[in-house]
C-alpha cells in the first residue's frame, strides 16, 4: 500500500485565553474577523473559561480551554489543539509590508545600472538602454509593487522560505 504526505495548508490561530480576555472585556474589535464571523453564525460560543466550536456532529460539540488555541481551517471548520501540539506541528506565517519609494526605486536602478553596465555601451545609448530597462522591470514588479513602494511579504519561520505575495 503506497503512503501519502499530508499537504500543507494555511490556517488561522488565536490562543483561546486571547479570545476570552477579549470577549470578557467586551473588546470584539481586537478579535480577528473569523472569530467574530464565527460567533455571528452561531459556530462559536464562550464561557468564561472556553470556547465552545461546531463540529462535524454538531453545534458546540467542539470544546477548547484557555490553555490551547483555537483553528480556524481553509473550509472553514473549527478545531483545537494543545499548546505543545500547536509549536510543534504548525508554523507562523509571517506577512509583513516594505514601503520606501527611495529603497525600491534605487534598488532598481542600481541592479539595472550594473547589469547595463556590463555591456560596454557609449554612453548615449548607456543611458537609453537604463532608461528602457528600468521601465520594463517596474512594469514586471507592478504585479507585487503598487506606486513602487508598497511591497508584501510572506514569510513561512519554519522552512525558512520568504515569498512575494502579489498585490490585489
Amino acid at each position: 500500500m503506497p503512503k501519502y504526505r499530508k499537504k500543507p495548508t494555511l490556517v488561522d490561530a488565536i490562543p483561546v485565553f486571547e479570545i476570552l480576555k477579549f470577549v470578557k472585556e467586551n473588546n470584539w474589535a481586537e478579535l480577528p474577523q473569523w472569530v467574530v464571523n464565527g460567533f455571528d453564525e452561531g459556530m462559536l460560543s464562550f464561557t468564561t473559561n472556553a470556547v465552545y466550536f461546531g463540529t462535524k456532529e454538531g453545534p458546540n460539540q467542539g470544546r477548547a480551554t484557555d490553555n490551547e488555541w483555537l483553528i480556524h481551517g481553509q473550509f472553514g471548520e473549527f478545531s483545537s489543539c494543545t499548546r505543545n501540539v500547536f509549536e510543534e506541528e504548525l508554523n507562523m506565517i509571517i506577512k509583513f509590508y516594505i514601503k520606501d519609494s527611495d529603497c525600491f526605486y534605487d534598488a532598481v536602478q542600481s541592479a539595472v545600472n550594473e547589469e547595463v553596465d556590463k555591456l560596454n555601451l557609449e554612453s548615449d545609448e548607456h543611458e537609453a538602454m537604463v532608461e528602457l530597462r528600468i521601465e520594463k522591470t517596474w512594469n514586471k514588479l507592478s504585479k507585487w509593487i503598487e506606486y513602487q513602494e508598497y511591497l508584501n511579504v510572506e514569510m513561512d519561520t519554519e522552512a525558512d522560505i520568504a515569498t512575494v505575495v502579489p498585490r490585489k
